[in-house]
């Protein structure tokens, strides 16, 4: 978990939730083991599970939006053909941020290439 943590924020460095999570996850990682009551060892893993989670949720809302508005202007592209590589590339770092890409939302794998008619 810690890796993970540090691998996203060597990428996204100025996100300030990967950095809540990575104190707390720390925070839990350096509790003394002999000295440490468990009640309070797990309220600090569910307080970063938690935290975690209502992440992923709004992340998870956020890229649907963005799926929504991307389908919807892919099927305008004659508007604005740049905007759909451009949401692209924004689309894919706040997939990799959130965890998700194609495996998490396997409908939008084909949506978001620039160059796709699947939608």
């Amino acid at each position: 978990m810690s890796r993970r943590l540090v691998t996203l924020l060597a990428e996204f460095p100025e996100h300030p939730v990967l950095a809540q999570l990575m104190a707390i996850a720390s925070r839990c990682l350096g509790l003394p083991a002999a000295s440490t009551p468990l009640k309070t060892a797990l309220t600090g893993l569910e307080l970063l599970l938690a935290r975690a989670q209502r992440e992923r949720e709004r992340a998870e809302a956020a890229l649907k939006r963005m799926w929504r508005l991307f389908r919807a202007l892919k099927a305008r592209s004659h508007c604005a053909p740049g905007l759909a590589v451009t949401l692209h590339f924004q689309w894919t770092s706040t997939a990799a941020l959130a965890g998700a890409g194609s495996a998490g939302f396997p409908h939008l794998g084909a949506c978001m290439s620039p160059a796709s008619q699947a939608c």
